[in-house]
């Protein structure tokens, strides 16, 4: 069933996504600090340097932003609705894991388009919080993509940029187990594209409703899904689905 998520004055139906790991408390905020690496296609690779997330970010929701700030003394402060900033505790860097509100709730996260876009996953329990966050470097002009939603064996598009028009051909979409397939629909249940595929799906724009259709084949387990938009290099979510 789809979440609501309430964050500081705004509904926003994001992604539900369930993780596992990120078992061991982080008694030691941003210590034993790595040099910040990043492969060819400029996204950085989880490692624990806290000063690439130091600074003001903004978390585009619907049409409207809310500034988050993580400074430098390890506190997070985030804007309600009206703008009023707020601190929601600590944040710190620990096993590659970027820990939030006091150490209570562990995210995956990737950093996309030189650095510009964070993307956040949880593992574990989110204690009420966003499980998906998506935050832009502030005065950089990336712009929020998609929120996308996890049911199953299918991932929805639940919002999307209405200015923009994103299209399938530009979603790179790549499992790491090598048995499972994936096929892209409209709403109303037709293929977008081939098995595997989303090159043939030409200008076809994303669109509400439209959804990846996850088939495991004979795999047991858990399969890991990975969306990027090929254009900024951003990433979109990385899933986790068991099977």
């Amino acid at each position: 069933m789809k979440k609501q998520i309430v964050i500081i004055g705004i509904i926003a139906i994001l992604v539900c996504v369930g993780f596992s790991g990120c078992t061991e408390n982080n008694n030691n905020a941003n210590n034993n600090n790595t040099s910040n690496t990043t492969n060819n296609n400029n996204t950085t690779i989880p490692n624990n340097n806290p000063s690439q997330f130091v600074g003001d970010w903004e978390l585009r929701v619907l049409g409207s932003t809310f500034p988050w700030s993580f400074h430098n003394d390890s506190t997070l402060w985030i804007a309600s609705s009206n703008g009023t900033m707020y601190n929601m505790g600590t944040w710190a860097v620990n096993n590659n894991r970027l820990w939030l509100y006091n150490n209570t709730v562990c995210y995956m996260y990737v950093l996309s388009d030189n650095g510009n876009t964070l993307t956040l996953n949880v593992t574990g329990d989110d204690y009420g919080h966003l499980r998906n966050i998506i935050l832009i470097k502030e005065g950089t002009q990336t712009s929020f993509i998609m929120n996308l939603y996890l049911d199953t064996n299918k991932i929805t598009v639940v919002t999307v940029d209405p200015i923009t028009k994103y299209k399938w051909s530009d979603i790179d979409i790549h499992f790491i187990e090598p048995l499972a397939r994936y096929q892209v629909f409209y709403a109303n249940d037709t293929p977008i594209d081939t098995v595997n595929q989303t090159s043939g799906a030409g200008g076809t724009a994303v669109s509400v409703g439209d959804y990846i259709l996850i088939s495991p084949l004979s795999y047991t387990g858990n399969l890991t899904i990975y969306l990027r938009y090929k254009p900024t290099n951003t990433i979109l979510g990385t899933y986790t689905i068991p099977v």
